[in-house]
Protein backbone atom coordinates (compact mmCIF):
# COMPACT_ATOMS: atom_id res chain seq x y z
CA UNK A 1 0.00 0.00 0.00
CA UNK A 2 0.97 3.69 0.47
CA UNK A 3 0.30 3.63 4.54
CA UNK A 4 3.39 5.75 5.63
CA UNK A 5 3.29 4.36 9.10
CA UNK A 6 3.60 0.85 7.77
CA UNK A 7 6.20 1.86 5.56
CA UNK A 8 8.47 2.90 8.03
CA UNK A 9 8.07 0.01 10.75
CA UNK A 10 8.87 -1.99 7.49
CA UNK A 11 11.67 -0.72 6.81
CA UNK A 12 12.67 -0.33 10.73
CA UNK A 13 12.82 -4.07 10.52
CA UNK A 14 14.89 -4.16 7.45
CA UNK A 15 12.50 -4.75 4.61
CA UNK A 16 12.37 -2.63 1.08
CA UNK A 17 8.58 -0.97 0.81
CA UNK A 18 7.43 0.05 -2.29
CA UNK A 19 4.17 2.21 -2.83
CA UNK A 20 1.47 -0.18 -4.71
CA UNK A 21 -2.14 0.11 -5.61
CA UNK A 22 -4.91 -2.19 -4.30
CA UNK A 23 -5.02 -3.77 -8.54
CA UNK A 24 -1.10 -4.62 -8.38
CA UNK A 25 1.09 -7.36 -7.11
CA UNK A 26 4.85 -6.26 -6.49
CA UNK A 27 7.81 -9.16 -6.54
CA UNK A 28 10.27 -9.49 -5.20
CA UNK A 29 12.34 -11.85 -7.67
CA UNK A 30 15.67 -12.40 -5.74
CA UNK A 31 13.91 -13.78 -2.82
CA UNK A 32 11.23 -15.15 -4.64
CA UNK A 33 8.23 -13.29 -2.93
CA UNK A 34 4.76 -12.17 -3.89
CA UNK A 35 2.51 -9.94 -2.16
CA UNK A 36 -0.18 -7.17 -2.80
CA UNK A 37 -1.79 -4.77 -0.73
CA UNK A 38 -4.97 -5.73 -2.09
CA UNK A 39 -6.47 -6.43 1.04
CA UNK A 40 -5.42 -3.80 3.24
CA UNK A 41 -6.36 -0.68 0.28
CA UNK A 42 -9.55 -2.28 -1.17
CA UNK A 43 -12.92 -1.36 -0.09
CA UNK A 44 -14.38 -4.69 -1.22
CA UNK A 45 -13.72 -7.75 -2.89
CA UNK A 46 -14.13 -6.58 -6.27
CA UNK A 47 -11.56 -3.77 -5.85
CA UNK A 48 -9.12 -6.34 -4.43
CA UNK A 49 -9.30 -9.29 -6.94
CA UNK A 50 -7.30 -7.32 -9.90
CA UNK A 51 -4.29 -7.16 -7.04
CA UNK A 52 -4.85 -10.67 -5.95
CA UNK A 53 -5.29 -11.84 -9.45
CA UNK A 54 -2.40 -10.29 -10.69
CA UNK A 55 -0.36 -11.42 -7.17
CA UNK A 56 -1.49 -15.05 -8.68
CA UNK A 57 -0.06 -14.63 -12.18
CA UNK A 58 3.35 -13.53 -10.75
CA UNK A 59 3.59 -16.70 -8.40
CA UNK A 60 2.79 -18.94 -11.04
CA UNK A 61 5.50 -17.06 -13.03
CA UNK A 62 8.44 -17.93 -10.54
CA UNK A 63 7.49 -21.35 -10.93
CA UNK A 64 10.10 -23.34 -12.85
Amino acid sequence: GDDAGTAKALEKMGAKHKNSTAAAAVVDRKNRIVTTPAYMCAEDAAEAWPGIEAMVKEVLALVP
